[in-house]
């Protein structure tokens, strides 16, 4: 019996090939540092930031890489064949950059709370008002840098007891009242542009002093008096 004789007779007792094909890839386990990036085959792949200082599974084949935490897939990307390339995707970093503001956003804010307690009602007042939160914490907190937790709860109780909630109203009142800081901003933006215009200034004093120690000479007046003395060395050999 020839061996297509023998698939032939035993052919209907085969078993059909499945529908979807048998996954092959490469399999391997990665640790995320402190950046969401993974590294594999010399490549790093982004996650989401959540996954950051966690183990995760790398399922690699010749098309895709697909990171799983489990079974739970986080993250996929098209494989990359180069080396030392950095593939990204835009959801990972604008989320990761969201959660960076937020964090910066928080402490500071958590700042200014314990040094300055009032803060909390104006920046609920501020919230309701539509005011933006970020630029009323940057601002408080120079003044909070400039004049220190007491004198800023001060003023800060003041402009909320007022209905007010603008950053401008505290730092008037920091300025009014402020005591041996008193018009603090003026002199900063004093110094400031004294310090911006320094070098133009010292270029023009030292340009001033060496002309007045060692005058040019024009050139016509020394084409003039080189004929003043050719005329007098001509008038010199008449006489002669």
């Amino acid at each position: 019996m020839t061996v297509a004789e023998a698939f032939k007779q035993e052919q209907e007792s085969l078993m059909p090939l499945p529908d979807n094909p048998y996954a092959v890839f490469e399999s391997t386990v990665v640790s995320v540092g402190k950046a969401p990036y993974v590294r594999y085959d010399l490549n790093d792949y982004s996650v989401p930031h959540e996954y950051v200082q966690k183990q995760l599974t790398v399922q690699a084949d010749s098309d895709w890489v697909r990171i799983l935490d489990g079974l739970k897939e986080v993250a996929k990307h098209k494989r990359c064949f180069e080396k030392r390339r950095q593939i990204e995707t835009t959801e990972h970093i604008s989320r990761l950059v969201e959660e960076k503001k937020k964090a910066k956003k928080g402490s500071g804010m958590n700042r200014l709370f314990c040094s300055a307690p009032t803060a909390r009602e104006m920046f609920r007042m501020a919230a309701e008002r539509g005011y933006s939160i970020g630029s009323l914490t940057s601002k408080l907190l120079r003044l909070l840098d400039l004049y220190g937790p007491a004198e800023v709860e001060e003023s800060i109780k003041e402009v909320v007891t007022s209905g007010a909630c603008h950053c401008a109203d505290v730092a008037n009142v920091l300025e009014r009242g402020g005591g041996g800081r008193r018009g603090c901003f003026r002199q900063l933006r004093l110094i400031y542009r004294t310090t911006k215009a320094l070098p133009i200034l010292l270029f023009c004093r030292t340009r001033w002093l060496l002309t007045t120690i060692f005058p040019r000479r024009n050139n016509d007046d020394r084409f003039e008096r080189t004929g003043e003395q050719a005329g007098l060395q001509g008038h010199g050999g008449q006489m002669e």
